[in-house]
């Protein structure tokens, strides 16, 4: 539901706004945003009501880790909306995902005996999530300061 009902129609509003505004003055850079202290807040402030609401409604349903799995949803949510107006916060986010679903296959793997595929992936994932942080960090300590909004 995630894959099919979130994110293909995100990837699609993610690729308007990326097209719709211009990313940088080369083709390899991509201009980056952080959000305020304010938005910080209210985005942490939000994910975590977000996450007890949602970890209760598994619970009901009989989830075996509601509130990770609550957790690793409804932070992909976020990351995924972040990365659609290209804030470096996301990566945060990403990495969050990354260590809770390594948790949950890691006990699903030492309790069945399955699922160290899924192990391997979200390491793989955690991975990239590091390398993606440092490397938009990196760019937007190298691109110019945009003026103050009007």
């Amino acid at each position: 539901m995630l894959n099919v009902g979130y994110y293909v129609p995100i990837q699609l509003v993610g690729l308007y706004l990326w097209s719709a505004t211009p990313l940088a003055d080369t083709v390899d850079t991509v201009r980056v945003r952080s959000l305020t202290w304010n938005q910080r807040a209210l985005v942490v402030t939000g994910a975590v009501a977000v996450i007890g609401g949602y970890a209760l409604v598994l619970d009901v349903l009989g989830g075996t880790l509601p509130l990770f799995d609550s957790a690793s949803t409804v932070l992909s949510v976020v990351a995924m909306a972040l990365l659609v107006v290209r804030a470096t916060e996301q990566w945060v986010f990403w990495i969050t995902v990354n260590l809770l679903s390594i948790y949950m296959w890691s006990a699903i793997y030492l309790a069945d005996g399955v699922g160290l595929a899924m192990v391997v992936m979200w390491t793989a994932y955690l991975v990239n999530s590091v390398y993606g942080l440092y490397n938009w960090r990196r760019l937007a300590d190298a691109q110019p300061t945009p003026p103050p909004a009007r």
